[in-house]
């Protein structure tokens, strides 16, 4: 696998998973978000309705007629409001009221459960305490987009807690903005990891040419060519393609040298020869004309010996 090919996967795989690990991150903490978002403005709703409340108070006692005429009057109001891509047509906040002892007064969504004893949630009994009163209840324990969501308000006279009002919310309402959201961030999330492996493999490409330059000039060196050093830039690589040339140079000059050597070892032998055979006939009994022509032969030859043993000492010389 090409070193290029190597360096954009291996970018690849740490962006999908560091993305991956974003998107889970984000997504997770998308119910979160719009749960706190929605849970401020229920506060205010609930303590408005307890301020409203307060004034219907009747010796000391929580006199809901008022109430629940006018928010059943409320829920029979007709609803269309296009908030982005939901069309909003009913009313789904409930709202309850409870007395100093946690029994339910009233109920927008359930009327049946008038008289019910709520002392026990958290909206009711931590409100009742003079604490912050909130829950978050399944309607269905297997569906986790069954939850609703209460907050509580006290309602006092002179002082007094003497009930409290409650404001549900269901998860259900927000689903449409979670998904929506939830899709855009994914969406959002893929497209920027794919514009990052793009200009990853860019960056791979444009970081491996010059090795790639560097590989075909060290071949062409291998194959005997005479090829110019590619630009490489003033990189590391930039520095070996120069050592590379070096060593070409180098070893282009050592060659010479080696077939020089050559050359000059082989015509050594002629006249060597030439000697040794002059030689081995001086050795017989000759007529001194004779002699004297062979030894001639012989001054020649080792001058010619000696001017090629010259060249290569000026040979090692240079070198």
């Amino acid at each position: 696998m090409k070193i290029r090919t190597r360096l954009a996967l291996g970018f690849a795989l740490i962006v999908i998973a560091s993305f991956y690990l974003l998107l889970r991150q984000f997504s997770a903490r998308v119910e979160t978000q719009y749960m706190q978002a929605v849970e401020e403005p229920m506060v205010e709703t609930s303590q408005l309705l307890a301020a409203l409340l307060e004034t219907q108070i009747r010796d000391g006692g929580i006199d809901a007629t008022l109430f629940r005429e006018g928010l059943s009057e409320v829920a029979r109001r007709p609803v269309e409001a296009r908030i982005y891509s939901l069309l909003k047509t009913s009313l789904d906040l409930r709202v309850y009221i409870t007395d100093a002892a946690g029994i339910v007064l009233f109920d927008t969504a359930q009327p049946g459960e008038t008289g019910a004893d709520f002392s026990e949630k958290n909206d009711v009994l931590l409100t009742l305490q003079g604490r912050y009163g909130a829950r978050s209840t399944r309607t269905d324990e297997s569906d986790e987009t069954s939850s609703i969501m209460y907050v509580g308000a006290p309602v006092r006279s002179s002082g007094k807690i003497v009930g409290v009002v409650s404001v549900g919310k269901p998860q259900r309402s927000m689903a449409t903005f979670i998904a929506e959201t939830r899709d855009a961030i994914a969406r959002f999330g893929w497209i920027t990891a794919g514009c990052a492996i793009l200009a990853g493999v860019l960056f791979s490409t444009w970081l491996t040419r010059p090795v790639t330059r560097l590989t075909h000039y060290a071949r062409a060196i291998a194959q005997g060519q005479r090829v110019a050093l590619p630009p490489l830039g003033r990189s590391e690589l930039g520095t070996l393609g120069h050592a590379f040339e070096e060593m070409r140079d180098e070893l282009e000059g050592r060659q010479y040298v080696e077939r020089y050597v050559q050359t000059l070892t082989h015509e050594l032998k002629s006249p060597i020869a030439a000697a040794r055979g002059a030689a081995e006939l001086l050795e017989e009994d000759m007529p001194a004309e004779q002699r004297a022509r062979f030894l001639r032969n012989i001054r020649i030859e080792t001058d010619r010996m000696q001017n090629i043993v010259d060249r290569l000492l000026h040979l090692a010389a240079l070198e």
